[in-house]
């Protein structure tokens, strides 16, 4: 599976493209921005994203509404990741993508992720 993460934390990608690259068999790519994130999913058109929700150009759900509004990356699973506390948002999101959304919180168990990521 073809994953495009997109954190601005280098720590994280680094653990990412280990844990769900060389242990878990997917293609990680990274991208370190909401706007590089948003060019690399029009361009390869992943099948799964992993979503920092903390970015430093923008926040996660400005990011799934942009990827919503363009049918080339409308249909990609995307899973949100966060150290917040953000029970709230959930339910907002779930009204803009109720089908692909899922929310794991940092630090996260990396079994569970990566049992999360293998069922879609």
């Amino acid at each position: 599976m073809n994953i495009l993460y997109i954190d601005d934390d280098i720590a994280c990608q680094k653990i990412m493209y280990k844990y769900l690259g060389i242990i878990g068999g997917h293609k990680v790519e990274p991208a370190f921005s909401a706007q590089e994130g948003l060019k690399k999913a029009a361009e390869c058109v992943p099948d799964l994203i992993l979503l920092d929700i903390q970015l430093p150009d923008t926040n996660g759900l400005q990011v799934l509404e942009m990827l919503l509004k363009k049918p080339v990356t409308e249909h990609i699973p995307v899973i949100f990741v966060t150290g917040e506390d953000l029970r709230s948002e959930i339910i907002e999101w779930l009204k803009l993508k109720p089908n692909f959304l899922h929310l794991e919180k940092k630090p996260m168990q990396l079994s569970r992720l990566l049992a999360v990521i293998n069922k879609f």
